[in-house]
């Protein structure tokens, strides 16, 4: 099994093994979730329409009003460059997932923070999902509903996730294992907790809006 401690990530400027980055437990990240990230893979080691997940974390940057010091090409070249640099463990890993997530910085308040800004190369976590292309995946619509629009914009990839939490517990309760699928408000289907939701009816596939749902 691949020790993903060993895996070199991007922190703050330098590059070192993961096993050895220290968030500070004063950082907003941590203490209030005040942090955004995206999640890209790459097939056969090559990175998979990374520049509209790099978008997608800039939209979601600018809707926080967080500013981490880098261009959209920058933060690009430092995905690439971290593929490139754990590419020793692909073979044995199957693919990569690219992981960037910037939080608000250390200490209280909102203003004059110096931004924390890591980006993570994992192992797809094919095992977590592979069983079902074979057996397919039970359901369970929860009672925890998503985030309101009107809350919080759900096209921003946020680490405010006590309703994924909540809702994942909620399925458990109804079938262990099972994939949580939640509603908005108003009772319609939205997605689950790292998936959206597709529905075949009358030999027509249906998918929500993207109302209530992260894009992409």
């Amino acid at each position: 099994m691949v020790d993903q401690n060993t895996f070199s990530a991007y922190f703050n400027g330098e590059w070192l093994p993961l096993g050895d980055i220290r968030i500070s437990p004063e950082d907003r990240g941590f203490v209030v979730a005040d942090v955004v990230f995206d999640i890209a893979r790459t097939f056969a080691g090559k990175p998979f329409v990374l520049d509209r997940h790099i978008d997608r974390l800039y939209r979601s940057l600018k809707y926080m009003r967080i500013d981490p010091g880098l261009t959209p090409d920058e933060m690009t070249v430092l995905c690439e460059e971290g593929v490139e640099r754990n590419r020793a463990y692909l073979d044995e890993a199957g693919d990569f997932a690219i992981n960037p997530f910037i939080t608000r910085g250390v200490g209280h308040g909102i203003d004059g923070l110096t931004p924390t800004v890591c980006i993570m190369i994992k192992p797809v976590a094919f095992q977590s999902f592979a069983q079902f292309y074979v057996d397919g995946a039970h359901g369970v619509i929860t009672k925890t509903r998503s985030y309101s629009s009107d809350t919080m914009d759900p096209k921003v990839k946020h680490h405010s996730r006590a309703n994924f939490v909540l809702a994942e517990l909620e399925a458990a309760d109804v079938d262990p294992g099972a994939s949580p699928i939640l509603l908005d408000q108003y009772g319609n289907l939205t997605e689950g907790i790292g998936y959206n939701v597709f529905l075949i009816k009358d030999g027509v596939i249906k998918t929500p809006t993207d109302r209530s749902i992260l894009q992409g």
